[in-house]
């Protein structure tokens, strides 16, 4: 893959300012401060990709709880994770696993 088009920086873009919505706490904090270097200057040197697919998953889990939240209003920020010491991940409080 080469470096990031115009498309994948779009989307890394909102994903920057979607993941401490998503994701709560230092690790939302993390992940949007990482995407905003790769905004920065990290772009022309990546040739994983990985940036683009952290901010896809960000994205869909941010379209995920939008989705959640229209259905069951009474649920509040739905998006809200939390992420035990004891877990490589996060737990959604739908009980599902992300990242």
């Amino acid at each position: 893959m080469s470096a990031a088009g115009g498309n994948d920086l779009a989307a890394v873009r909102r994903a920057t300012a979607a993941a401490r919505r998503v994701l709560p706490d230092a690790v939302g904090e993390l992940l949007s401060r990482e995407l905003a270097a790769h905004l920065r200057f990290g772009h022309r040197f990546d040739t994983s990709g990985l940036a683009e697919r952290v901010a896809q998953q960000i994205l869909a889990m941010a379209e995920e709880g939008r989705a959640t939240a229209a259905v069951h209003p009474s649920a509040g920020s739905s998006t809200a994770a939390t992420c035990s010491p004891s877990s490589r991940g996060v737990s959604a409080p739908d009980g599902s696993y992300h990242l």
